[in-house]
């Protein structure tokens, strides 16, 4: 159904062919549609993250994406990372916008409470490559000097362990736009 393609040690996983070209510009029009506040860090660091967000809350129209997602993330991790997994988090629209210098400095997507018990993070491409410079999905494999740089292409699924520190280089021109994900499970043992 899926074309599924891992990197050589598996640490990160590209899905493509999630959604259609239609569902995208459909979510791109949710996206679009939503009030938008600037995303934050756990942390509360100024100038770590530079985006802005939305919620895209599980509801009728939505409800395709977290049907199609739930069933991307169990293919992959049934074959790659089989996590015991329990619950998707609302999923969140995020544009980072060359206007501000959109970006997001190295992170972990773990943080206190109730995201202390993410295991996987997915990211998809929504915006055309070339509508947007820069903005690059980095994930450091223990070089902090030279991350793997992921695919772009629009529609591209990267699901990664949500320990993995990973960052969004800064847009240096245009915008790019993505949907975001973290799956909970019980505790690793």
């Amino acid at each position: 159904m899926w074309e599924i393609d891992t990197w050589v040690n598996s640490s990160h996983v590209y899905l493509d062919g999630v959604f259609s070209d239609d569902e995208l510009d459909a979510i791109l029009k949710l996206g679009a549609a939503c009030d938008k506040t600037a995303g934050v860090t756990f942390s509360g660091k100024d100038n770590y993250r530079k985006s802005n967000i939305s919620w895209l809350h599980p509801n009728a129209d939505t409800a395709f994406m977290y049907i199609r997602i739930e069933n991307a993330i169990k293919a992959i991790n049934s074959e790659f990372f089989k996590f015991d997994l329990s619950l998707i988090e609302s999923l969140q629209f995020t544009e980072y916008d060359s206007a501000y210098g959109g970006e997001y400095k190295a992170h972990l997507d773990l943080g206190k409470s109730e995201v202390a018990s993410r295991k996987l993070s997915f990211s998809i491409q929504l915006t055309d490559p070339a509508e947007y410079e820069g903005g690059e999905l980095a994930i450091y494999m223990g070089d902090l000097d030279n991350p793997e740089i992921c695919k772009k292409e629009r529609g591209t699924m990267v699901a990664f362990p949500s320990t993995m520190l990973h960052a969004v280089k800064p847009v240096t021109s245009g915008k790019r736009q993505a949907l975001v994900g973290w799956i909970r499970g019980p505790r690793f043992r």
